[in-house]
This record gives structure tokens, C-alpha cells and sequence, in this order.
């Protein structure tokens, strides 16, 4: 689609819907040129907040499992595509489509089938079609659990590297504080050293730029005799009811593999952590999380914060007027896009080095030192780098050559 092909009237009904609340309250694609424009702006920023979460997956190490990719509320399609683009189709035997529009299943069925032209796709005309596999009431209830439950870690999750006392104790680091964690594969394989994410702090949402969302009440498992390996969900915490994400979550218990991507926001990132907590007992946490123990953001201190991360945008939305023209009208800062995402998995996950932390957000740089907000089996702290200890690893912070994933010594 070309930017003359645009509608531009659409895509402001689009945005005015979400800014109203009322984008999740039924079916708003009128024509297949809402989607097409939808898929040229809006769709593109959901893509790269994909792009950032399986670039960093593929460098960890992590594969597909097997069975079908399923994308749920698919919209347009673009997690499906975007996924298939990093993990290579050959591997994927099938893709699902699964949306409440049927409009929105065909564009994205008919784009996907034009760029993996190999690729077996379905789109469900019906979400009923998916039976429910024979599992007891009991049996289908017992894999998701209350938000509070807990697991013991193991001895190898938990850091012997911070001797902290609260969740928030503000820990100073000196030399050789920094260095970047080389990951090993379950091949046991060495991956690229995480690459530098970029972005400015974005006071904006991304619920808009999804398609339309599933709001069935009769949402079930897929065929016991054909599983899904990896389930993908984009942009729909904030729009299901509480009886549509158990639903759901029934149906996520069922998958090898979820990949899962949410607003950067306070409350979108808040109930994904929900949602960890509920599935972890069933799945092995793959990321953004270094440990496989409660959430530090639940922390009565942490309360104030979120796990959220930016994805960077692509070097042409600075020199493109047509995406100037775009963000004008949709009110949006395209420098970086904010997100919360989860990836579980029930394979044992690639293994990361001990000391292994994640910082969250952006740092926050001054003259003469860089607080950084981390997360690892420990909880949530902060930790001050001072220019004076570590001058490189400053003046990399100061220009915004920023790595999420860190081995630290405190």
C-alpha cells in the first residue's frame, strides 16, 4: 500500500474510538481500506515492539517450539507476519488466525499467505470451531493460580551477588561493575551479546495500534490432537473483561510458548504481572525476567513502579514526512515505543550467567552519575553508577547506548 492510498479520515475514527474507551466495545473496521491503512501506520508500531522482543529472543538463544503458531485477536495480522519473519516459516507447520471480525481475519489471512506464499494459514471463522480437548473442570482450573501464590526458587535463581535487605535498597556500583552477559543456548551454544536498545520515556498508550479485539464468551482449547506450540497476544489486557482473560488464560495453558506484548503503561504492565503470576506455576518464565520467582514489582515498596522497556522506531519515520504527517494527526511521539511484555515458556529456558539483571525503563543520567532501576531474583533496586568508577560505561549510558540485560558485581 502506498502513503497516497491512506485513509486518514479512518484512521482518526480509529484513534478517536481508543482514546474514548470505547475501541474493545465491538467490531469497528468498516471496509478493508480501514485495515490496509491501519496495516501502513498504526500496525508498523505494533511490528517493531515485535521486532525488539524476538531480535532479543533469537540472541538468547530461544527457538519456536513445534505445533502451530496461533495469533488471538489477530487484527491485521502484523504479530504473525512480524514472527514469522524472525523464526523462519519452514519451521512453523501452520499459522491461526483468530479475531471477532471476520473482515480483520481475511486481510490478515490474505497478507500472510502473499508474503509465506509455503505456509499453511487459517483463519477461524468461528471461535467455537476450536473444540475444548477432555480435561476435567478441575484438571483446566488447577493450571492457573491466584496472582499471590509462590514458588520456591531454585538455589541457582537466586543472586549471591546483591546482599540486600529490602526490595529497594540503593546499591552502588563500582569496578568491574559492568559487563554485558553472554548467553548460552540449550545447545549450550553462545548467542550475541545483547545490543544497545534505545528510546526516550513515551506518555503515550499503544492500545490503539492493534486490531480489533476477541471478546467471546465462548473462547476454548484448541484440538488435543493439534496444539498450539506458540501463542502470540498483542494489545488486549486493557480491553478484556476479568470472565474473557480466564477464558483466555484457559486457553493459554494449552500452548507450548506465549509471547506477549502489552502498553508500557503503569496499568497495562501491572496486569500483565497478573497474568505471570497466575501462569508461572505451569510455565517456565522466559523473559523479560531474569528468575523464576515472584515478581519484585509486587513489593508493597515497588507499588510506584512497572516493567516497562522501549523499542526503538526505524531510522525512516525521522526522515519520511508522511510519517511526520502521521504522528501529527495521531497525536503519537514515534522516537520510541513504551511496552510491557512476558515470554513463557513450558521448555527450561536458555540459561543466563549468575548476576544476571534487567534494567527497567530508562536510565536516568546526570553529571556526575546514572541511577538505574534493576530487576533480579532479588527484587527491585536501584543502583547508582558514578562517573568517577566507571567513565565508559557512563559516557555509553549519556549517549543512549542502553542495554537491558546486565551481569553486575555490587
Amino acid at each position: 500500500m502506498n502513503w497516497r492510498d491512506v485513509d486518514w479520515k479512518a484512521l482518526v475514527r480509529l484513534r478517536a474510538a481508543y482514546l474514548s474507551g470505547t475501541a474493545g466495545e465491538r467490531d469497528y473496521w468498516q471496509s478493508e481500506s480501514d485495515l490496509a491503512s491501519y496495516d501502513q501506520t498504526f500496525a508498523q508500531r505494533i511490528g517493531w515492539k515485535w521486532d525488539y522482543v524476538l531480535e532479543e529472543l533469537k540472541r538468547r538463544g530461544w527457538s519456536p517450539p513445534k505445533g502451530r503458531l496461533f495469533d488471538w485477536g489477530c487484527g491485521s495480522g502484523i504479530a504473525g507476519r512480524a514472527f514469522l519473519d524472525h523464526f523462519e516459516a519452514g519451521g512453523v507447520p501452520a499459522l491461526w488466525l483468530w479475531d471477532r471480525s471476520a473482515l480483520a481475519m481475511r486481510f490478515a489471512e490474505r497478507k500472510a499467505r502473499e508474503r509465506f506464499p509455503n505456509l499453511i494459514v487459517h483463519a477461524h471463522k468461528r471461535i467455537d470451531e476450536m473444540e475444548a480437548p477432555a480435561r476435567s473442570p478441575r484438571e483446566q482450573t488447577s493450571n492457573i493460580q491466584h496472582p499471590t501464590s509462590n514458588i520456591e526458587p531454585p538455589a541457582s535463581a537466586v543472586s549471591s551477588q546483591f546482599n540486600v535487605q529490602s526490595s529497594m535498597s540503593d546499591v552502588r556500583c563500582s569496578k568491574p561493575s559492568f559487563r554485558e552477559p553472554r548467553v548460552r543456548s540449550r545447545r549450550g551454544h553462545e548467542a550475541d551479546q545483547v545490543k544497545s536498545e534505545i528510546g526516550a520515556h513515551l506518555l503515550t498508550s499503544a492500545a490503539a495500534v492493534h486490531g480489533p479485539r476477541a471478546h467471546s464468551s465462548r473462547l476454548e482449547a484448541p484440538l488435543e490432537h493439534d496444539p498450539i506450540g506458540t501463542l502470540l497476544l498483542s494489545h488486549v489486557l486493557t480491553e478484556l473483561p476479568a470472565a474473557e482473560l480466564d477464558r483466555l488464560l484457559t486457553l493459554a495453558v494449552s500452548a507450548t510458548a506465549i509471547l506477549w506484548i502489552e502498553p508500557g503503561t503503569h496499568e497495562a504492565s501491572r496486569a500483565l504481572i497478573a497474568v505471570r503470576e497466575r501462569l508461572r506455576a505451569s510455565f517456565q518464565v522466559v523473559a523479560p525476567c531474569t528468575h523464576q520467582t515472584i515478581c519484585g514489582m509486587l513489593a508493597p515498596e515497588s507499588a510506584g513502579h512497572w516493567c516497562h522497556h522501549f523499542a526503538p522506531s526505524p531510522p525512516e519515520v525521522f526522515t519520511d514526512g508522511q510519517w511526520a504527517r502521521f504522528a501529527n494527526l495521531a497525536g503519537l511521539d514515534l522516537r520510541s515505543l513504551p511496552l510491557s511484555f512476558l515470554v513463557l515458556d513450558k521448555r527450561p529456558p536458555p540459561a543466563l550467567p549468575p548476576g544476571t539483571v534487567r534494567v527497567i525503563g530508562n536510565p536516568r543520567v546526570y553529571k556526575a552519575e546514572a541511577l538505574l532501576l534493576a530487576c533480579d531474583a532479588g527484587g527491585v533496586r536501584e543502583r547508582h553508577l558514578a562517573k568517577r568508577d566507571l567513565p565508559d560505561e557512563f559516557r555509553q549510558l549519556k549517549k543512549g547506548e542502553f542495554r537491558p540485560l546486565w551481569v553486575w558485581q555490587c
